[in-house]
């Protein structure tokens, strides 16, 4: 999805034409919502996204506000999930995406790892999942990453 909303939508970069930016509002909305969710296979999320490309160009959402990086986690946290079609999981990993890493998106792959590392088959709660890694405060997202890779990486062998 992300590919093909750079490749339609991402202007070149100069040094190399066949890598591309992220796409701006501005590009996002050189179409009518219509023409953008016709063009583009986003399903659901194109409604959203088309949202969100208005809300930045007009000024009502400012990117500068939730890279304030002078803000707690949870105030981020918070704004990001006032944006329609955010919810924990893309909060989570927008936050490990902007330096924070004291959220864990909590997603199959994570249920997953914990059970085959953690839980080995017994039931468990997102709670329970979650506190395995509280003891590393605001770097538990990292601490969880590193886990899973060479959880994997031994799996592997």
């Amino acid at each position: 999805m992300v590919h093909e909303l750079v490749e339609k939508f991402g202007d070149p970069y100069l040094k190399n034409p066949s890598l591309r930016a992220f796409p701006t509002p501005t590009a996002i909305l050189s179409l009518s919502e219509g023409e953008f969710k016709d063009c583009i296979r986003l399903g659901y999320r194109a409604d959203y996204i088309y949202l969100l490309a208005k809300q930045i160009d007009s000024g009502v959402l400012s990117t500068n506000e939730i890279l304030e990086k002078s803000l707690p986690t949870p105030e981020i946290k918070k704004r990001l999930l006032s944006i329609k079609g955010v919810g924990n999981y893309v909060a989570a990993t927008m936050l490990m995406l902007l330096g924070r890493y004291d959220h864990i998106p909590s997603d199959t792959v994570f249920r997953d790892f914990m059970k085959a590392k953690y839980f080995q088959n017994k039931q468990f709660s997102e709670a329970d999942a979650m506190f395995v890694f509280e003891e590393w405060g605001k770097w538990k997202y990292l601490a969880y990453w590193h886990e899973m890779i060479a959880y994997n990486d031994l799996s592997d062998n």
